[in-house]
């Protein structure tokens, strides 16, 4: 059993870690038990709202069935309404961001691509590319005729 100063100074070292304080187990020595929102509320909580955005952050990047919105300037997460969708042979799921009205593919985070799947859209994006450095070298190496 640890007092709440020394919890509150265990946890602010555990969030200057970075996203990873999520991970962070009890400071007992043997003791694997995850620490979790509430302890972070009672015995810290300055850092709640940053240990939740970290949550917040880790859950979006791990999870197939949700994303950070693309939009400009939006911050929300946009998640399909079931993960029946990710599973099945489409390559193109579209989500749709209630904030700011943005639509993307979930897989990839692009703008819906139909009939292309993510990476022949990828494949499609580094042609072009590649054809304008082409052009680019064309202009600056020959003259008109």
């Amino acid at each position: 059993e640890f007092c709440l100063v020394c919890w509150n100074g265990f946890i602010t070292s555990k969030i200057g870690d970075g996203p990873t304080c999520i991970l962070a187990t009890c400071p007992e020595a043997g003791c694997n038990e995850l620490v979790t929102e509430e302890e972070v509320a009672k015995a810290a909580p300055e850092w709640l709202e940053k240990y939740q955005s970290y949550q917040l952050r880790n859950f979006v990047d791990l999870n197939g069935t949700s994303r950070w919105c693309p939009g400009p300037g939006c911050e929300r997460v946009a998640a399909l309404d079931s993960s029946s969708g990710l599973f099945n042979d489409r390559d193109n799921i579209i989500a749709h961001c209630d904030s700011c009205s943005t639509q993307f593919c979930i897989k990839c985070g692009e703008e819906p691509h139909s009939p292309l799947d993510c990476r022949a859209l990828e494949s499609w994006k580094e042609k072009c590319e590649n054809e304008s450095e082409t052009a680019n070298w064309i202009l600056a190496n020959t003259k008109p005729c």
